[in-house]
């Protein structure tokens, strides 16, 4: 950034820095009488398998 540039961000304002928001929290609608699994605990599950048979093949 040359300078013009700096000076020019600068009259108009650099907005502050916020902190990344945390997630909002999980709220599981699984149901372990019927088996049921909410969509987001099936998407972790199929990511965690996913990941242990790359680990398996890569050895």
């Amino acid at each position: 950034m040359t300078d013009p540039d700096f000076f020019a961000a600068m009259a108009v304002g650099i907005p502050p820095l916020t902190p990344p928001q945390p997630p909002a929290a999980h709220r599981c609608e699984c149901d372990p009488t019927n088996h049921h699994v909410c969509d987001d605990c099936e998407a972790v599950d199929h990511a965690l398998r996913q990941h242990a048979s790359s680990e398996d093949n890569a050895e």
